[in-house]
């Protein structure tokens, strides 16, 4: 199942959605263009990368 993500809305274009699958996989895909490809991380890959975009690095 596919979350939304909670920046979606106003107008914006930049909007992705993510999905939890088996091996502690996360995938990312863009909302608009939703046929392109998706980008899929390791879990642990995955919380890296919130943590440093949340710190700003």
């Amino acid at each position: 199942m596919w979350h939304t993500s909670s920046y979606t809305g106003g107008g914006s274009n930049t909007c992705v959605e993510v999905r939890f699958v088996r091996d502690r996989r996360i995938q990312v895909r863009d909302s608009v263009h939703r046929e392109l490809a998706e980008l899929s991380f390791h879990q642990r890959t995955w919380i890296r990368l919130i943590a440093a975009l949340r710190s700003g690095a």
